[in-house]
């Protein structure tokens, strides 16, 4: 009764309404974390439910996310960068014959995917060339191997320089975590298309094959460390 007469509760309210008020308002919104346990598939179905996405566009971007994990040959988007982004939206332009409309299309998914549903970032992209536009274009298929933990990375570029200052700047998703990095070979195509199918090749078990026996000498001296 006394706390009543004297207003405490009154006060007390009033602040705790002013504590609630203000921590709601000061909260970051945030991004949306699907369930981990789920399947990728699932986890972009939840992010676009909770951003009230249509169906269609969610459909959408898992038919372009699905096409790009199935080019590289079921790896998963989190062991993957802005290389191997580039060289599936080139191989829609040369070998599909799509669009540049489709390619930004297909490009929209794959980063929706990293920055919503993975949480992370795909790296650059170059400006896709469009359909069968290779003139004066140099295309690169090169080998790195990481001086963190000598594993192999295989990638393609259109600027090897500069992709090399990237990779070794932390600045590519699927690399940045066993930076430094060395060159240890690379192949320059005239043609695009002959480029993509090199690199699929070299990242096949006949392509892995074929490196150490063209850099023996070099792996003498910095051996692979196998997976324990």
């Amino acid at each position: 009764f006394w706390l009543v007469q004297h207003g405490v509760c009154e006060k007390l309210i009033a602040i705790l309404m002013a504590i609630i008020t203000t921590s709601r308002s000061a909260r970051p919104l945030g991004r949306f974390l699907p369930n981990p346990k789920l399947k990728l598939r699932e986890q972009l179905a939840e992010v676009c439910r909770f951003r009230h996405m249509s169906h269609r566009s969610e459909n959408a971007y898992w038919h372009w996310i699905k096409g790009f994990i199935l080019f590289h040959q079921k790896r998963h988007p989190r062991e993957m960068g802005a290389d191997e982004v580039q060289s599936y939206l080139s191989y829609l332009a040369v070998s599909q014959d799509v669009a540049a409309a489709t390619q930004r299309q297909a490009l929209n998914g794959i980063v929706f995917l990293y920055r919503d549903v993975i949480g992370g970032e795909c790296g650059r992209v170059n400006r896709f060339a469009p359909r069968g536009l290779s003139r004066g274009i140099m295309f690169y298929v090169y080998v790195l191997q990481s001086e963190s933990d000598d594993g192999l990375y295989i990638g393609f570029s259109t600027d090897l320089r500069r992709r090399l200052r990237e990779h070794q700047a932390g600045k590519s998703f699927s690399t940045s975590y066993r930076v430094p990095w060395r060159l240890i070979y690379y192949e320059a195509y005239l043609e695009e298309s002959d480029a993509l199918g090199r690199e699929r090749y070299l990242k096949s078990g006949g392509g892995r094959r074929f490196l150490k026996s063209q850099l023996r000498n070099h792996l003498k001296k910095f051996p692979l460390r196998l997976a324990s």
